[in-house]
């Protein structure tokens, strides 16, 4: 349990296990509460994800791999006061482009083997269909996957909240930033799955039953499910995170 003592403010440096207030106390020894040691617990321990160190395409690259196949020390790592800027951003951004890589070559395969769309008045037609169902799938997809991650947010937020943690706004929002890889997972293994289905529904005199259209979806619960765990394990890993201290001049304190 948390120590009784009142924080003084947001910047009084807790145990990062229990939440104990080990302000004071010499950082060589271990926490009074569950004996974790106190230098685990101070704030220049978290260096920041690749990301939130340097913004550039190997960062991001990085993060994406390290968030995946390292979760828990990308965690261990994160800061709760550097923003990840559009790092959401870009894991939907680029799922949604995956995902409209294959769609676009259905379409594509669709007008190849059907000889009505290869007749110029039907060609022309099925051209602008086809534009216009690519447009919509990129601007409709987005639109959901960025409010489920606005909605666990809000849930961390929440639960931060009523238990007493030190979830801020903003140490959500970087959870879920990087959290949000779990989307581009998802529609990465949604593609790998819809690609063949479309290749097999195109060949002549072959139909497939409407039920293997929902293997994608099913395909792409992995992603969501990398998405929520990663939330909780956040919730779990940054609940009582240190911060530096800013200093006089809004620099942080040595």
């Amino acid at each position: 349990m948390p120590s009784a003592r009142p924080w003084t403010d947001e910047y009084t440096l807790l145990c990062e296990r229990c939440g104990y207030v080990i302000e004071g106390l010499p950082t060589e020894g271990a926490c009074p509460e569950c004996g974790r040691p106190i230098a685990r617990s101070l704030p220049e321990r978290r260096v920041g994800t690749p990301w939130q160190q340097d913004r550039t395409w190997r960062s991001l690259l990085s993060t994406w791999m390290a968030t995946t196949l390292h979760p828990l020390d990308t965690l261990d790592r994160m800061r709760p006061d550097v923003p990840a800027g559009p790092l959401r951003g870009w894991c939907i951004g680029t799922g949604t482009a995956v995902v409209l890589c294959p769609y676009a070559g259905f379409l594509l395969l669709l007008a190849l083997n059907d000889p009505l769309i290869g007749k110029a008045e039907h060609g022309s037609r099925y051209a602008l269909v086809a534009a216009a169902s690519v447009a919509c799938v990129a601007l409709l997809l987005p639109g959901p996957l960025l409010l489920l991650t606005e909605i666990e947010e809000a849930g961390l937020r929440f639960i931060g909240r009523g238990r007493r943690f030190r979830i801020t706004p903003q140490s959500s929002s970087i959870i879920c930033d990087h959290g949000s890889v779990g989307w581009l997972i998802g529609c990465v293994l949604a593609s790998f799955v819809f690609f063949p289905i479309a290749v097999l529904e195109v060949q002549p005199n072959r139909s497939l039953p409407g039920w293997v259209w929902a293997l994608p979806l099913a395909a792409a619960l992995p992603g969501f499910l990398f998405f929520e765990t990663f939330a909780w394990l956040g919730l779990r890993r940054l609940k009582y995170a240190n911060r530096t201290r800013p200093g006089p001049a809004g620099q942080a304190a040595p």
